[in-house]
């Protein structure tokens, strides 16, 4: 019933009951990647940024073959990318996971 909640505020883009119905699931299930990688796309669409990648790294953590996982950092990126206007490759909390591993070694 309470994942149903979720995602139902979710779709219809109602961030504040998604973050909070989401916030509960995944308290209640921490091992569980699909909770913290829709708590990271519910933090994406209330504006918190940097919510939403803690999250969805966490989210990637626990299955680092969960695509959903990698689609929401890209779209993470993207959106630093056009809110603090920098540069390609600079590296900052903007350069994905992947990218920042190659890019520092």
């Amino acid at each position: 019933m309470r994942t149903i909640e979720a995602a139902t505020a979710l779709v219809r883009h109602d961030a504040p009951t998604a973050v909070s119905a989401y916030e509960a699931l995944v308290a209640d299930f921490p091992a569980e990647a699909v909770f913290d990688a829709d708590l990271a796309r519910a933090y994406l669409l209330a504006g918190r940024l940097d919510d939403a990648r803690r999250v969805n790294r966490k989210a990637l953590e626990l299955n680092p073959q969960y695509w959903p996982g990698h689609a929401l950092e890209a779209r993470a990126f993207a959106r630093c990318r056009i809110d603090c206007q920098r540069p390609p490759m600079r590296l900052c909390g903007c350069v994905p996971l992947p990218l920042r591993r190659l890019v520092s070694s």
